[in-house]
């Protein structure tokens, strides 16, 4: 079984295709904002939403890494060329979707793709549910450079 830690695409894949800075700097205005009345509070709720949303993107990228990586070598370069391709276009969509603050229409396609790679990436981890530690501790294991 190969080591997906040390896989040369991991770790470039992950930090490339990733929204990461969007779930960074959600949470940053979060903590910034005061709890002063109301509409600050509905403010720090939709953007605690649209955190949460970047991260799912995220960890369905970690969690397909790791499905291709623990494939057989045969359906891997497969994976790469046809689940990577399609994820990165999806984490970009949301990423964008998240700063354009798209309606709930603009959402249903993304959502529906993103419902159908979350599908095939639970087929591929076959009952496995990793945890991530750099995403679900990011300020204790990231180390600023």
């Amino acid at each position: 079984m190969p080591n997906w830690r040390n896989h040369p695409d991991h770790q470039d894949q992950l930090r490339d295709s990733v929204r990461t800075p969007t779930v960074i700097q959600k949470r940053r205005q979060i903590a910034l904002l005061p709890d002063l009345d109301i509409t600050t509070i509905q403010q720090k709720e939709r953007l605690l939403k649209e955190a949460d949303q970047a991260l799912e993107i995220v960890k369905l990228g970690a969690d397909m890494l790791i499905g291709i990586v623990l494939s057989d070598a045969k359906r891997r370069q497969g994976l790469e060329g046809t689940l990577g391709l399609e994820y990165t276009v999806l984490a970009k969509g949301f990423d964008e979707a998240l700063h354009q603050r798209q309606t709930d229409f603009g959402w249903a396609a993304k959502n529906e793709e993103f419902a159908r790679l979350r599908a095939e990436v639970d087929t591929l981890l076959k009952g496995r549910h990793p945890f991530h530690w750099p995403l679900e501790f990011r300020r204790c294991l990231w180390v600023r450079g």
